[in-house]
């Protein structure tokens, strides 16, 4: 089946699906699968590693930091799903998924600091692949990522 991200091979029927062909489907191999309705979706699960550099442009109490830096992903998750009247299914995977991408992070850093070592942050971040994650030349997928990041920081 194709996708944005590329073509999903079914190592699973879902349930309910039919498959429908000509009588001679058995000898050409050709045949439909014919899906029920519901929706799919694929998951990639990446362990990240970070290069970030960070700026401070406010240095006191209340600190803004701007961040930039790359990240080197390594995909360690590739599911499709299927969810119709019979569940959530795994049905397979993406094929032809890199199994090294990178992307690039642009943020904004809010520090509070709450004593002398410890200080809270609050950093919003915008990252976007720079490569294609499918390694197919006719599929050209860059996914993007917004998120809020938190955390509490010791220095010493």
């Amino acid at each position: 089946m194709n996708s944005t991200a590329g073509v999903i091979a079914f190592t699973s029927t879902p349930k309910g699906a039919e498959l429908s062909g000509e009588f001679d489907a058995s000898i050409s191999r050709d045949a439909n699968i014919l899906v029920p309705d519901g929706q799919f979706s694929q998951v990639f699960e990446f362990m990240e590693i970070p290069l970030y550099v960070r700026y401070r442009v406010v240095d006191s109490k209340f600190g803004i930091e701007l961040l930039t830096g790359l990240n080197a992903g390594i995909v360690v998750g590739n599911n499709a799903y299927i969810n119709n009247q019979y569940g959530l299914q795994n049905v397979g995977e993406t094929m032809d998924i890199s199994k090294v991408n990178l992307s690039g992070t642009f943020g904004l850093g809010v520090n509070y600091d709450l004593g002398k070592h410890f200080s809270v942050a609050l950093e919003p971040r915008y990252i976007y692949y720079l490569n294609s994650i499918n390694t197919n030349p006719s599929v050209d997928f860059r996914p993007y990522r917004i998120g809020f990041y938190t955390g509490v920081t010791y220095e010493f």
